[in-house]
């Protein structure tokens, strides 16, 4: 009998699902208006795919180039044609939804066109304006630069 951690997508699914029923759980015992659902949701997603595009930065840093350093050529091939592009889809993909679900809690949270969510301007303290607005350009820089490097290794994993 094949167990459910034998098969990633098998996972990946009971994990949403499971997750889903918590959140509706929370939902119907605790209530929530819109808004703040949304920006749960938002922030859920930009901390998911932050781990994923974190982790994939030390997989490649730790693991994947140092095999690849240390292998021969037919498995070097091997390793470029079936394990390179698939680290470098979730690379570009998660480093994608990091950057745009952060400019969406952005917006939710009225740092960016304010007018939109609250009509009118939300006050930021300078400290944290700098630091917000540093990790939104250290942001956007990584993301270029994974885009830039990531688009030699293939587009599709599968």
């Amino acid at each position: 009998m094949q167990s459910i951690i034998d098969n990633p997508r098998a996972a990946l699914g009971a994990g949403l699902v499971l997750t889903t029923l918590l959140l509706l759980g929370w939902l119907v015992t605790a209530g929530a208006d819109s808004l703040a659902l949304l920006g749960f949701l938002v922030r859920l997603a930009h901390v998911l795919a932050s781990m994923v595009w974190i982790g994939s930065v030390f997989f490649v840093n730790f693991v994947q180039l140092v095999v690849l350093q240390t292998a021969d050529e037919p498995s070097r091939s091997f390793l470029h044609k079936a394990v390179v592009p698939r680290v470098a889809w979730w690379f570009r993909h998660a480093s994608t939804t990091v950057v745009a679900s952060g400019v969406l809690l952005l917006i939710l949270a009225g740092y960016l066109l304010p007018s939109l969510v609250y009509g009118t301007s939300v006050y930021v303290p300078p400290a944290r304006a700098i630091l917000l607005w540093g990790g939104v350009v250290g942001g956007l820089a990584m993301w270029m630069f994974v885009h830039m490097y990531t688009s030699r290794a293939g587009h599709a994993p599968w």
